[in-house]
Formats: structure tokens, sequence, C-alpha cells
């Protein structure tokens, strides 16, 4: 079994990683850290009670001077791994301190509030992994190992050549949201905002989809604010080329009334629907069904990222899947949809990062 530290003690963390570490026969729990202790302590409190005298809690403003630091967490020696969920502009820093410590990183989508940020740690986990033989980071983008998504990439490599594809990663996302409730949200201090944080999730599914055979080589993307209550963008529509030149359109929404998410991919031999992660469906050149696969959604997603992080450390090789390479190719398109949007939908081409 091996020992972790939980970094970050926000909702999301309480409400998906916590139940699912503690559910994890391979992981077990010692250490949870947030800013304050009031906010560790709040978190610690939702422990189970057999538990709660084993894992230590660390703050900065903690009246122990042992456990008064992020850095005193990396500085035990039985912590394995980390599992870091923090904010957007704070995550990165986090995560390069765990893996200069050589620890094992699990750290929330996206990889990085930019590209820049993103290289500079892909060039300290290099540099990382020639000193901790086996070190494993893996970014927890749980749409990448959906069960459908999953599928549907089996149907559509088996369908012959791409002709097209549509996404549309629609929601209408209310000012009461609970994904709003955090500051860094509702008034982000970092490009992109929303878009940064949410477009990832179908960017993966897309880049898996078409397979790594098909990398985006051009795009052209407009933006808008739909809803008043939403940081601006709150939407982005691309026209995008990849290798070999065929098109298809991304949309992502978050102030829309238009169903989501979807991903339609049409090849010579039949076209691939995936609706809402909950049904594929294959059908023929003619339009008649001759296949439809039925699951569960996003509902065993984060523990799947969680066996596929245990797993890629007992085998010291990342899960491809949530590579931090591959993670670093999804913020570039975003900022690519941006850039473009920037100047009113002049095309993107990449430049100095291999797509």
């Amino acid at each position: 079994m091996m020992n972790i530290g939980l970094v970050g003690c926000g909702e999301y963390a309480r409400a998906e990683y916590l139940p699912t570490i503690l559910a994890q026969s391979r992981l077990r729990l010692v250490a949870i850290y947030s800013r304050t202790t009031g906010s560790v302590s709040a978190f610690h409190d939702k422990l189970p009670l057999e538990l709660r005298g084993s894992v230590k809690l660390y703050s900065e403003d903690s009246d122990d001077s042992l456990l008064r630091s992020y850095q005193n967490l990396l500085g035990d020696g039985s912590i394995a791994g980390v599992v870091i969920a923090l904010p957007i502009p704070v995550q990165a820093q986090f995560v390069s301190l765990a893996l200069n410590a050589g620890k094992h990183v699990l750290s929330e989508k996206p990889i990085a509030q930019s590209v820049a940020e993103a290289k500079s740690l892909l060039r300290e986990f290099e540099i990382s992994r020639q000193i901790h033989a086996g070190q494993v980071w893996q970014v927890a983008e749980n749409w990448a190992l959906l069960p459908a998504v999953v599928y549907a990439a089996r149907q559509v490599k088996d369908l012959g050549r791409i002709l097209g594809f549509r996404t549309r990663q629609s929601l209408m996302m209310a000012a009461d949201s609970p994904s709003l409730s955090s500051g860094w949200r509702a008034s982000p201090d970092f490009r992109g905002g929303l878009m940064i944080d949410g477009a990832v999730h179908g960017i993966v599914v897309l880049r898996l989809l078409l397979g790594s055979q098909h990398p985006v080589e051009r795009l052209c993307a407009f933006s808008n604010s739909l809803q008043s209550h939403l940081p601006f963008p709150d939407t982005l529509d691309a026209i995008v080329a990849i290798k070999g030149g065929v098109t298809g359109v991304m949309q992502v929404s978050y102030g829309t009334t238009f169903p989501g998410p979807i991903f339609e991919i049409a090849c010579d031999h039949g076209v691939v629907v995936v609706d809402g992660f909950k049904s594929v469906t294959v059908t023929s050149p003619g339009g008649q069904e001759v296949d439809r696969w039925t699951g569960g959604g996003l509902s065993q997603s984060v523990a799947a990222v969680f066996d596929a992080w245990t797993n890629a450390i007992t085998a010291s090789i990342g899960e491809p899947r949530l590579a931090p390479d591959g993670a670093l190719v999804d913020i570039c398109l975003v900022e690519a949809m941006l850039d473009s949007a920037e100047r009113k939908g002049s095309p993107w081409e990449p430049r100095d990062i291999i797509i």
C-alpha cells in the first residue's frame, strides 16, 4: 500500500477525490494540506472516525512547526505520492515542488494556466525523472478514460478514412452553479477562464477519437459572451483542420441552451456518435444503426483515473491517455482558439509545439 498526501481541500476534492482515495485498496491517505488550518481541519472532519488520528494536517499557519508548510509534507519520506487539486493559478508551483522532491504526482487538469507554464513543468519533469527513476506524473483528465470514449475510439479506428467531425461541449452554467462558487472561476485573473478550465475536456476526447495520426494543423475561432454572469469568453466556436486536410467544427459554450456534450466522427464506412457519454451509436453510410453501446456516463471516471495512476506507479510508466505532454497539447489548442478569436478569426497554426 502506498502512502499519499492530498493537496487542496476544495469542493471537488471533498466530493470526488476524498471518497475515491478512501475506496482505493492500494492507497493510504496519510496527509492533507491546505493553506489555512481552518480549511484543512474542516476537511479532516469529513474523514471516517477511525482515520482521523492517523492523518497529518499541514497548513501554512499551523501551530506545529513540523506541519507548517507544503515543503514539510514533501519532506516526509514515508509519503510516496501527492494528489494535487488546487486552483489553476497556483497549481503549477505545487506540482513543480512535488516533482523536484521526487514524489509521484497526480494533478488536476488543466496541466497549467498557460502553455508557457506547462512547458516549464515538462522540462522540470524530464530532469526530475533522470534523478528519481520511475517517477510518475499524470494529469487527472477523467474524460480521457470514459468507457464511451474508449469504445467510440475503437469504432472510429475500424471504419476507415475520417471524413469530418463535429463536437459540441455545451451547457447553461447558472449564476448559482457550484462551479462558480470558487472565486478563481467566477472572476479569473488568468487568460481564458472557464475555457482553460473546461474546454480541455472536450479537446482530449476529440484528440483520442481522431487518433495520434490526425493532429490538428490549423484552426480559425470566434469567441462570445452569451451570459452576463459568466466571465468572458463563455463561448468558443472553431473550424479545425487536421493532418491530411480534413476539417471539422469544435464548439464550446457554458452559456447556451444547446444540449451536450456530443461528439460525431464521420468515416468512409459509417458515423460514430458519442452522446453525453451514456451512449455510442454507429450508423452506416446510409444512416441505418448498426451498433449501439450504453454505459454509465461520468460516474466512475475519477476512480478510473486513480486506478490508472496507481497502475502506472507500479509499472514505473505513465498511462499515455493521462500523460502531461498530451495535456500540453490540449491547453495549446485552447490558447490557439483564444488567439484566433482575439484576431477576429485569423488562422492559427502550431509553431513550436508538435500537436
